[in-house]
């Protein structure tokens, strides 16, 4: 398994004893991490414009020096997952670091411990300590946890810095090549199965572009759910993006559930369910003539419908939004 790393030194925000950490900015396979290397630099031997330790201070050899150790030491990590042809991560590689280094190990934080672990994250940082808040696959709280951390520690007023990294929503929005000026973004799906249908039903009124996070065991069920609703939808399906696994298809959602029938699927997955093309900002289905169903709505209403009753029959045959079309129509009069 040869992973694809690049090192280079960068530092971060400026602690509270005026210096400034040295980390080692590791690249790995398209996704990146911050690995604290220990050594801090006084602010008058950094260049903030170049980010970087300034030439020809004294202790420069000192410091570039330790950088190169680091790297070496981070560099044989990785070669000998090459070597195993195992996958590595981030969370293996720093505890491995951390333990060639004497370094402190990385803290677990997670869904199922945050509340116990909040106070002594916190009383680290209010004691000066620089943490990253880090997710193996993602960006940290999107759907991941951190928000609690995040807004006690902006309470206290320690300052945050946010680290862009790959997230599988904007990468699946930028793969789907569907128009994504009108998408809705809703996770993953109520494991209660009345909420979930009450949730599915509401999608064409809410966006052209729903996007979901699916568990790969919950696949087969939620498309046959959303089938039954929508059997003519557009599908964009996507699974372990960014990883060495990545796998993408687009086609109509009978389609995917036929090829995914008969695979034991793993990693997380993407799904961009596609309603129609955004026309002035309503989901309509493409062959849906608008201005020709009002029109066809005024003929009904002219023979003795209500407006009600004319956009329920509407909707219903059309598979619409009944106050679209109700709306739709006081606009047009």
């Amino acid at each position: 398994m040869r992973h694809t790393l690049n090192l280079d030194c960068k530092t971060h925000h400026e602690g509270k004893d005026g210096k400034f950490p040295i980390l080692i900015r590791v690249s790995l396979n398209g996704e990146h991490d911050y690995i604290n290397t220990g050594r801090r630099i006084k602010v008058e031997h950094y260049d903030k414009k170049l980010k970087a330790v300034k030439k020809g201070i004294t202790g420069y050899s000192s410091y570039t020096s330790h950088i190169d150790k680091q790297k070496g030491i981070l560099e044989e990590i990785i070669n000998d997952f090459d070597r195993k042809e195992e996958i590595a991560t981030f969370s293996k590689i720093k505890e491995i670091y951390n333990s060639k280094t004497g370094k402190e190990k990385s803290i677990s934080f997670h869904k199922f411990n945050e509340s116990k672990k909040l106070e002594y994250v916190l009383d680290l940082l209010m004691a000066g300590k620089d943490l990253a808040l880090v997710s193996d696959a993602g960006t940290p709280l999107i759907l991941d946890p951190g928000c609690d951390l995040v807004l006690n520690a902006r309470n206290k007023g320690i300052k945050i810095v946010a680290i862009p990294g790959p997230s599988s929503l904007t990468c699946a929005l930028s793969l789907c090549s569907y128009k994504t000026n009108d998408f809705l973004f809703l996770g993953f799906l109520p494991e209660r199965k009345s909420i979930r249908e009450k949730t599915i039903r509401s999608f064409r009124e809410r966006a052209s572009l729903v996007i979901l996070f699916v568990a790969p065991h919950d696949l087969k069920k939620y498309s046959g759910e959303i089938f039954g609703v929508y059997p003519d939808i557009d599908v964009f399906y996507a699974r372990e993006l960014t990883k060495v696994f990545e796998e993408c298809w687009y086609g109509k959602l009978s389609e995917l559930i036929e090829i995914v029938n008969n695979r034991n699927l793993k990693g997380e997955i993407v799904l961009g369910l596609r309603f129609g093309i955004d026309k002035g900002g309503l989901s309509l289905p493409e062959n849906v003539d608008l201005d020709l169903v009002i029109k066809e709505m005024k003929g009904l209403i002219n023979e003795g419908y209500s407006l009600k009753e004319a956009s329920k029959s509407f909707a219903d045959k059309l598979g619409l939004s009944k106050k679209l079309l109700y709306d739709k129509y006081l606009k047009s009069k």
